[in-house]
């Protein structure tokens, strides 16, 4: 029982949180093969990533976006209101994860005899 309270504590500090964008924020960060929740100032009507290789853009409501690192890379999250009045242009960076990080720097077996 005390094992499964450490647990659920846990996946609550460890839930993602969603990050409302400042004004001076000019770039947002992300792990490739992990996302995040941004919550806008204003109501969301389009979100564009320009290169959709290095990351994908998904509306979840009114002022919530759901941004997903596909890549390592660099591109451009543009979001726009009803009125296709740019309210937000930011640069995304997306960062290799610690994973792959390790597979490219681990020792590669020997090769077969």
């Amino acid at each position: 029982m005390r094992s499964l309270v450490h647990l659920m504590t846990l996946a609550v500090l460890v839930a993602p949180m969603p990050t409302i964008l400042r004004a001076d924020q000019q770039t947002i960060r992300i792990n490739s093969s992990d996302g995040t929740v941004i919550t806008m100032a204003q109501d969301v009507a389009t979100v564009i990533v320009a290169d959709p290789a290095v990351a994908d853009v998904q509306i979840l409501s009114d002022r919530t976006v759901f941004l997903f690192g596909k890549a390592p890379g660099a591109t451009r999250l543009f979001v726009l209101n009803a009125e296709d009045e740019v309210i937000v242009n930011r640069r995304l960076v997306i960062t290799p994860s610690l994973a792959q990080i390790d597979r490219t720097f681990s020792p590669s077996p020997p090769p077969a005899s």
